[in-house]
């Protein structure tokens, strides 16, 4: 406001109101402190991305620090840049309709209900060769409060999982999401190992 801001389109996270992390709960603070304001608002709350089980795909592995059999809807995220990039720019989404996105919050899942271990058979049928869901220990960082707050969520992953509808994002797309499937093959296509 103080700098005549009118618009403004926020990536937050999918479940922002879950207290056990503690760092969804500041995206959901910031969402009422934006709905608050003076300015047109769009929220975006993606689910975790595809992209971030991809690193240990050339080893064979899709490492996580959380549990392999709890449930996910991970999200590519050349779909949330899609629909970002339609909702920045304005412009009409599915079948030429009108542009609808002011003062809307938007929840973005996959299309796929998966836990990493499933995850990693789907990736060892698309690549051709064994992957294995592997259970890490947690990263370490020098940032206490990021370190207390990555574990809190993976506490959370681990009773729970992180689940989301693809109904908003397949609608906002104007087609079905793109499947886990697709990224290990579009990860390896670009980084081969």
């Amino acid at each position: 406001q103080r700098h005549d801001v009118s618009r403004v389109v926020m990536h937050s996270v999918m479940h922002p109101h879950v207290s056990s992390m503690p760092h969804h709960w500041r995206k959901a603070e910031a969402e009422q402190l934006l709905r608050a304001s003076t300015a047109e608002w769009t929220i975006l709350q993606p689910a975790a991305y595809h992209q971030n089980l991809l690193a240990g795909l050339g080893q064979g592995q899709v490492r996580v620090p959380y549990s392999l059999t709890q449930p996910f809807t991970n999200v590519d995220l050349g779909d949330v840049a899609e629909v970002s990039a339609a909702i920045l720019l304005d412009e009409p989404l599915a079948s030429g309709a009108p542009s609808q996105h002011r003062f809307a919050t938007y929840e973005l899942a996959g299309p796929q209900r998966l836990s990493v271990t499933e995850m990693a058979e789907q990736a060892t049928a698309v690549v051709g060769r064994p992957v294995r869901a592997v259970r890490a220990a947690p990263p370490e960082g020098q940032n206490l409060r990021i370190s207390s707050e990555l574990l809190a969520m993976f506490d959370h992953y681990n009773s729970h999982g992180f689940v989301g509808s693809p109904t908003v994002l397949a609608h906002l797309l104007g087609r079905t999401p793109t499947s886990w499937r697709v990224a290990p093959a579009h990860h390896l296509s670009h980084h081969p190992d």
